[in-house]
Order: C-alpha cells, then sequence, then structure tokens
C-alpha cells in the first residue's frame, strides 16, 4: 500500500497505541482528559474544537473530510490551523475555502495558515447498495467515509496499532442533535427524513466492516471504546476503562 498521505508523515514507534476521537453525543469533557493525562495520541476531526472550553486536552492532528454546505469550516480551519497541530484537510474543501480566502486575508496570513495544513484527496460517500467502492486502502485517495474513516485510514497507514475509537455511537436519529454539543450546526435538530437517516447509519457500519477487514490483513487491532456502548457493530468494543 502507497497511499499519498503526507510528505513527513510522523515516525511511529512500533506498538505505539491512538485514540481516534469522534463527536457524538456520548463524547464527554472526563474522557478527554483522561486522555490528556495519559499523553495520548490522538486524532480529532470536525468540529472538536467546540468542547475545547471544557478540557485542557487537545488531539495530536485534526481531519476535515466531511463537506459542510453551509461553509462552516471555512472559519474552523483557520483556527485548526493556529492551534500548532498538523491539520489534514480534505482537497476540495480547501480549494473552497482558499476562494473564499482570497482578498479576505493578506497573503502573509494565508501562507501562515496552510503551511500547518496537509491535503487529502477527496472522498466520495460510498453508496449503501455498494458494500465496497474504489479501494482507498490500495490506492490512497479517501472514497469512503467521512472523517472518522480518514482518521482510521491515517492512523492504519502510518502504523499506530492498537488504534481505539471513543464518541463513536452511531444511532444518529431524526429530530435530535446527534453531537456532542447544540452548538455544532446552526440546525438544533437533524431534519433528514428516515431514508436518509437509515443511509446515514448504514454507511457508519460499512466503513467501520472495510476498515476492521484492512486492518485484520494488515494484522493491526481497532476497538470501539465508545463510553455507552455503540450502534456500530461492526469493530469490536472494549471498555474505555481498562484501557488506563
Amino acid at each position: 500500500m502507497k497511499p499519498v498521505l503526507d510528505p513527513f508523515p510522523p515516525e511511529v514507534e512500533p506498538g505505539t497505541r491512538c485514540f481516534i476521537v469522534g463527536n457524538g453525543k456520548s463524547l464527554k469533557p472526563d474522557q478527554l482528559d483522561k486522555l490528556h493525562e495519559n499523553n495520548e495520541i490522538c486524532f480529532g476531526v470536525n468540529r472538536v474544537q467546540l468542547i475545547y472550553k471544557e478540557t485542557l486536552w487537545r488531539p495530536t492532528y485534526w481531519l476535515l473530510t466531511d463537506l459542510d454546505g453551509k461553509k462552516t469550516y471555512v472559519d474552523d480551519i483557520p483556527f485548526h490551523s493556529r492551534q500548532g497541530y498538523k491539520c489534514y484537510v480534505r482537497c476540495d474543501i480547501m480549494a473552497r475555502c482558499i476562494a473564499t480566502w482570497l482578498g479576505a486575508i493578506s497573503n502573509e496570513e494565508l501562507l501562515e495558515m496552510l503551511n500547518n495544513i496537509r491535503t487529502l484527496d477527496a472522498v466520495n460517500h460510498i453508496q449503501t447498495d455498494r458494500r465496497i467502492s474504489r479501494e482507498p486502502w490500495i490506492d490512497g485517495k479517501y472514497n469512503q467515509g467521512g472523517s472518522v474513516a480518514g482518521a482510521q485510514q491515517l492512523a492504519l497507514a502510518w502504523g499506530y496499532n492498537p488504534v481505539y475509537m471513543i464518541g463513536c455511537e452511531g444511532n444518529i436519529r431524526a429530530g435530535e442533535n446527534n453531537h456532542f454539543s447544540i452548538e455544532y450546526s446552526d440546525i438544533l435538530k437533524d431534519e433528514r427524513n428516515p431514508a436518509q437517516i437509515k443511509a446515514a447509519n448504514d454507511i457508519l457500519q460499512i466503513t467501520d466492516e472495510i476498515a476492521l477487514r484492512e486492518y485484520r490483513a494488515r494484522r493491526v487491532e481497532i476497538f470501539n471504546a465508545t463510553v455507552g456502548g455503540s450502534k456500530r457493530t461492526a469493530i469490536p468494543t472494549i471498555d474505555f476503562r481498562r484501557l488506563f
């Protein structure tokens, strides 16, 4: 596997574990405090910064591969870039944002921000009636799932083992806030119809099935340690408290 990820990937000692932090309702500051206390390697995704005010924890890496039609991430990307941890953003999202930033900020500000960002190949959410699309695990392109799936791929490519997921309970529901914060979206309750909600949950399940298959093929362990359990049943679960 020769993925096109980062010209300067991190050097990972064999047996180094990492955590992928999803933004589901189960995510709480005390979980992140535990990760901070133990100096764990962590992938944060999307609008995770909304929990920063409640914890000293910060991710080691930040990913954004979910396209936001409302352009919320136009502001989120510069914020994360200024924090100092490495940022990985889907290339077409970066292209849209750069077009917005040109003329709105100085060239110096733009270059400073871009210096801390790596671009990832474009993601196409897989169709739920196809269990395998073009394989990102082979060609290095991010063609399945969203930011958590991208983090799964980066963690595997860079050599982390084992890999633990938290805040990834799945079970997206219509008419509810499906994230840890009501500030996550300007829509307080998910307005998707039942068919769209089912498709979203199916995609989470399928991407996890593909991740588990590829992890096992490379003899790397992955577990879902989401506190309170998860409806994403493809990846084996483990009690978060047992990890410390």
